[in-house]
């Protein structure tokens, strides 16, 4: 009974804490965090210690403890307040993973400061069980860019297309109510060239590649992942598996679509580059993806799902996304806050060579 009385008040104190926590009153909160390291809450004081470290801009700080609650408690997932159904309460961790470092910007070559740390699994999609679960973000202050500390490697999912099913389509799920989203985006873009040859890098749930076809656009697909090719083919699209840096086709085209893709590549200089050589001159190139320092990311803080995407490698703001389009001769044209995604910025883009 004097057991249980002694853990009864360890909840209570550590219930203290969490009510301090969430009013902000961080200084409250840490002192009862740590009055709780040395007894069975140590794992989960840890963790709401990691999260004020990040929360006061101590980044590092905040990786370390991550990592001692996990360590303590590796299945401190399934003990986490929210909801019951949560994809990653069956998470355990099993030690770090192989992750490829980075010791500078991807952009510029300059050592970056940490930024951001977060715990990956409170992201609500079971993927990212594949990832370290702690992600730190660093600092660029040349081009305003943040970058994971670590890259994740990914690789490309093969699957049996007669696994197929109305609930477990071939690919990423095809949303119709994109299609008019993309017919806008196909309407400004034919506005700026008179060609209508058009290469989607990433064709995802092919909505965009859909409503081309429908505009009349010659479309061609890549994507890493075969799945979604499938489903492209499937659709009558034309489409193929290739990663975008190993691809070496013996034409170019008018106009390029990548829609939230570069967060993913490791290295998007090299990108971009392999982008302009798969353009015609005065092609035309649309591009989208997260902004850490738009509108909405601003508006949620720490609750901005992207600082918690595990498969994100680059996470560009406007500045640095603009300066590496131009840096490859691209001139701006249509820069805006994307209504398909909160976050997300599209720009529309011209390659004028030689300027």
């Amino acid at each position: 009974m004097e057991k249980l009385n002694k853990f009864n008040d360890l909840q209570s104190k550590f219930q203290k804490a969490d009510q301090f926590f969430q009013q902000g009153n961080y200084d409250g909160a840490s002192e009862i965090y740590l009055s709780l390291i040395d007894t069975p809450l140590a794992p989960f004081a840890y963790y709401r210690l990691a999260h004020i470290a990040n929360n006061t801009k101590d980044p590092v700080t905040a990786k370390s403890l991550y990592n001692k609650a996990l360590d303590l408690k590796p299945d401190i997932c399934k003990y986490l307040p929210g909801d019951e159904n949560h994809p990653n309460r069956d998470y355990v961790y099993k030690g770090k993973k192989n992750e490829i470092p980075l010791d500078s910007c991807p952009l510029c070559g300059k050592k970056g400061e940490p930024y951001w740390c977060y715990f990956l699994l409170e992201q609500g999609s079971a993927h990212v069980q594949q990832y370290n679960p702690v992600r730190t973000w660093v600092y660029c202050d040349v081009c305003h860019h943040l970058y994971a500390e670590e890259f994740p490697i990914q690789e490309a999912i093969k699957i049996n297309p007669k696994t197929a099913t109305a609930n477990k389509p071939l690919g990423m799920k095809t949303t119709p109510i994109l299609f008019a989203f993309y017919s806008e985006v196909l309407t400004k873009i034919s506005n700026l060239t008179e060609g209508n040859e058009l290469l989607e890098i990433g064709v995802g749930g092919s909505e965009c590649a859909l409503a081309a076809l429908e505009m009349g656009f010659d479309v061609f697909g890549v994507d890493i992942a075969e799945e979604n090719v499938l489903q492209a083919q499937k659709y009558g699209i034309k489409a193929e598996v290739h990663d975008v840096m190993n691809f070496e086709p013996n034409k170019k085209w008018d106009i390029i679509i990548m829609g939230d893709v570069i967060e993913h590549v490791g290295d998007p200089v090299a990108c971009i580059e392999k982008v302009r050589n798969l353009l015609n001159e005065n092609g035309v190139l649309w591009l989208s993806t997260p902004n850490f320092d738009g509108s909405f990311s601003r508006f949620a803080g720490h609750n901005d799902p992207m600082r918690r995407e595990g498969s994100h490698k680059n996470y560009f703001s406007r500045d640095s996304l603009l300066s590496l389009l131009q840096r490859f001769d691209f001139v701006p044209v249509d820069y805006r806050i994307s209504s398909h995604y909160n976050g997300s910025m599209e720009i529309i883009s011209v390659l004028k060579e030689g300027i």
